[in-house]
């Protein structure tokens, strides 16, 4: 059974775009600081019932990282770019206020932080193969012994810095 209203709830209002054009997405939290509904100022129908059902679910006590990604999985076809987070729907959208309002500012979507450790590992990934493909063995330095690499058309010793091109 949802909970009775409290008299006082403090929010914050966010400007987001969205595919559907410019939103503003009100969250208000109780005194306790849990968040209790969401409003979404927009020209788009969807967005009262939208926040019917969000409101719906946080007074019944779904977990708000379960319903930011739930809203986050609604995809169109367009997508604008927010502060630098590609949105696809208006319910995107107010899932990031929603994540916002819980987790601070700098909240960037419930994939966010694998999407950048991704970037970063294929990053990691594109400096190391190279070396792989063009590090080969090159045979015993003539000065010191050591071990030479055939890279990039010179042979080149690890050892002594010895170098013959060629």
């Amino acid at each position: 059974m949802s909970s009775v209203r409290p008299k006082v709830l403090h929010g914050v209002t966010e400007r987001i775009e969205t595919p559907r054009g410019r939103i503003y997405v009100t969250v208000n939290k109780d005194e306790n600081g849990k968040i209790y509904e969401v409003f979404v100022d927009s020209y788009d129908s969807e967005a009262k019932a939208l926040c019917r059902v969000i409101a719906l679910a946080l007074q019944n006590n779904v977990d708000v990282d379960e319903l930011i990604e739930c809203l986050w999985k609604v995809e169109t076809k367009e997508a604008v770019f927010d502060n630098g987070v590609l949105i696809r729907s208006l319910a995107q959208a107010v899932a990031l206020a929603i994540g916002r309002a819980a987790y601070g500012p700098e909240y960037n979507g419930p994939y966010a932080e694998r999407v950048k450790m991704l970037k970063e590992a294929k990053k990691t990934e594109k400096k190391e193969v190279p070396e792989e493909k063009t590090v080969s063995f090159g045979g015993v330095c003539p000065e010191c012994g050591g071990t030479l690499i055939f890279q990039e058309g010179c042979r080149t010793c690890l050892n002594c810095g010895y170098s013959k091109c060629g």
